[in-house]
Order: structure tokens, then sequence, then C-alpha cells
């Protein structure tokens, strides 16, 4: 961020002035967030246009524009020879590949709950943890080494390494929340990384980025589901992570993801457009954290932080 604080200091003369900062200001702003993108297309020596970007797993829908009716009754989860399922009037559930529809109890019941409350129509965005499930079978399971790659990926990228150079509130707001999280990574995941100010790729440690695989790889197909949106939506492995141990909550976790975002807004009030994709993303990182949060209640061992 190459204008802030220089345009901050011009802009306490006349109006033109302050109107010149703020927008310099404003650019400063909003060239650090986009570049996030960019930075992880740089990564592992990948070209950006052969790199898709990275989109959250669990937003999908089934793909169909029209809202599809209520076509069942009864609904309930059920226990079968493979493993935990949801039936419609007694009929298995499919994914939209047409595979099992197959996950932990817990998983199970919550998407029965909510194909039991859809009322004339089925709508797929009030159903996240059925639209996890399908995106981790039909999705995370048949190309998994890619998907870890994809997460892991944004650990050699970190939003929480790229640093702003001016002005020194935000540079002392990042310092504050974002240092803390890399402490906690360098300690708990073995995983030191090193920060830059500005948005100039900086390759992190090997042995650091090789240990964030080990733990990428470690996660099953629905954890990695979840992972994956709360890495894509926040910007950060390292965030990521924390909330997947539970040394985050999620509300906490989002709103040191949007930190720079939250000074902007600071700076020059809030659009109505860009808080409205705010809060759809918010939706869906919390939906993310609620699917991890199931997993945790069923899996052993604990991996959280907490005694």
């Amino acid at each position: 961020m190459i204008f802030g604080a220089a345009a901050f200091e011009r802009g306490k003369g006349s109006a033109h002035s302050r109107l010149g900062a703020a927008l310099e200001l404003g650019v400063a702003l909003a060239l650090g967030a986009a570049c996030r993108y960019h930075r992880i297309n740089q990564d592992r020596g990948r070209a950006p246009e052969n790199q898709e970007r990275a989109e959250p797993i669990m937003t999908e829908s089934w793909g169909t524009s029209a809202p599809l009716k209520r076509f069942y009754k009864q609904v309930a989860p059920c226990h079968t020879e493979r493993g935990w399922t949801v039936t419609l009037d007694g009929r298995n559930l499919k994914t939209p590949a047409k595979a099992e529809f197959l996950a932990p109890q817990a998983i199970a019941e919550a998407a029965a709950a909510e194909w039991d409350a859809q009322q004339e129509h089925i709508l797929p965005d009030s159903m996240p943890i059925t639209r996890a499930v399908n995106s981790a079978i039909d999705r995370v399971a048949p190309q998994r080494e890619g998907v870890i790659d994809q997460i892991w990926g944004y650990g050699g990228t970190d939003m929480l390494c790229y640093r702003a150079d001016h002005p020194i509130a935000l540079i002392e707001r990042q310092a504050l929340h974002w240092d803390p999280l890399l402490d906690w990574a360098r300690e708990r995941l073995g995983a030191p990384l090193c920060t830059v100010e500005g948005v100039m790729y900086k390759p992190q440690p090997e042995p650091s980025l090789e240990r964030l695989r080990t733990h990428v790889a470690a996660i099953d197909d629905l954890g990695l589901t979840a992972l994956y949106d709360l890495v894509a939506l926040s910007g950060s492995l390292i965030v990521g992570l924390a909330v997947m141990h539970q040394h985050l909550d999620a509300e906490t976790a989002w709103a040191l993801a949007r930190l720079d975002e939250e000074f902007q807004i600071e700076q020059f009030g809030r659009d109505e457009e860009a808080e409205a994709m705010a809060q759809r993303k918010r939706r869906d990182f919390l939906a993310a954290n609620h699917l991890m949060t199931l997993l945790r209640q069923q899996a052993a061992p604990d991996i959280s932080d907490r005694p």
C-alpha cells in the first residue's frame, strides 16, 4: 500500500485535497485486498492463467435455475450397511452425481433436518450441510490431492503475512491482531511464516509449507470441504486452521479476516452492495464452521486446542 499515509497527510488541507486523499487511500486499501488473489496465483511457481480462482465449495447449489417443488412428505436419517444417509419417503438420497449420500450420523441428521424444513419449494441456499456432503462426495473425494493443494497453496501467500506500509493506524492494527495468529502457527503447527510490507510476493520457508501440507492432508473429505471454505472465504490458511483447532471462534476469525475492509469502512463508510456480499460470505463462513463443529462432536480424538 504505497499511497495511504502521504495522501492522508495531504488530506488535512482543502476539501479538494481531502477528496484526493480519500480516493488515494481507498485505492491503496482496495489494491491490497485485490492482490490477495494475485498472490495466490504466484504461489508454488504456478502461472496465474493456469490456476483457477478458488471459490467456496459448500456454497454450490444443484445447478438448477428454477426452484424445485417439494416432492416428498417424510424425511428421516437412516443407518445403512455403508453408513448414515437421508431418506425421502423411504428412498435413499443421492448426490447430484447420483452417488450414495453417506455421512457420519450427526451430519446425516443435520442434513435430514434441512430437507424436512423445506416448504413448497426446495431452496438449496438454506441447506448448507446437504450441499457440503454433496461437494465432499462429488467434488472433493475424486480430486482429493488437488483440493489439498488448493487449500495448502494459501499457506504460501497467506493474507496474514502481507502487511500495509501505510497508514500507521492500519499497520498497528494488523500487528496487534494478526501477529498472535502467526505466533500460534509457529508454536502449534510448527510453521513459522515471514511477513512482508506491500503486495510483492515473498516465498515462505519450505519446511513450514511442508508442515502445513501435512496438517491439511490429514483431514478427511468432509473436513476438507469445510476447511476449503474457511480458507477461501477468509483468504488465510492460518485462520482456517485456527478455527478448525478451536483456537479462534468463527465470529472472531471472520472479524480478523475482514480487518482491512473494516478499516476502509471506518474511513469512507459502508457500501450497500459490498456490505450485502460481505454478509453472504459471512453466512457461508459460519456454515463451514458449523459443519466443522458437527464433525468435531463425532470425531475422536479431539483436534481442538482446548483441554
